[in-house]
């Protein structure tokens, strides 16, 4: 499973704008849905921060020690990453479940691990792709064929 999208160019100046020297990106996930619109975002976890990345702007930034408690939540056609921000729990954003669920379940199971005993390197995936990586449909159950 992919763990590390390739950020848009502009979203990847706005990154290395902002990063501090020698932070390390761990996961980069899309995030698909804002304010009840489709966008084309991303989430990137470094071993400092989260930023929320949209179109050549940060949308936000928080530093991992401002962060706790990470959770997913699937609802009605979508899912969210939750997480308490210096206490209050905040909507971090919103994604296709079908799609990204896994991707920000193991993205919690990492920030959990950070919480335990800090975060030096990412966690990774064996499990294949459920999605076709061009139309973004699911694949025929137990196959990698894409029906469209």
């Amino acid at each position: 499973m992919k763990l590390m999208y390739d950020l848009p160019a502009q979203d990847e100046q706005v990154y290395q704008s902002l990063a501090s020297p020698g932070e390390n990106k761990l996961y980069c996930i899309p995030f698909d849905y804002l304010d009840g619109h489709r966008v084309s975002g991303f989430m990137l976890m470094t071993d400092v921060a989260v930023y929320k990345l949209l179109a050549g702007k940060l949308l936000e930034r928080w530093p991992l020690t401002d962060l706790s408690g990470l959770t997913t939540e699937v609802m009605y056609g979508s899912g969210a990453l939750y997480g308490k921000v210096k206490g209050h729990s905040t909507m971090l954003c919103q994604f296709n479940t079908g799609r990204n669920l896994p991707r920000y379940s193991l993205m919690v199971t990492a920030f959990d691990r950070y919480e335990e005993d800090g975060l030096k390197t990412a966690m990774t995936s064996d499990e294949p792709e459920r999605h076709c990586p061009k139309c973004g449909r699911p694949f025929m159950a137990g196959t990698k064929v894409c029906p469209f």
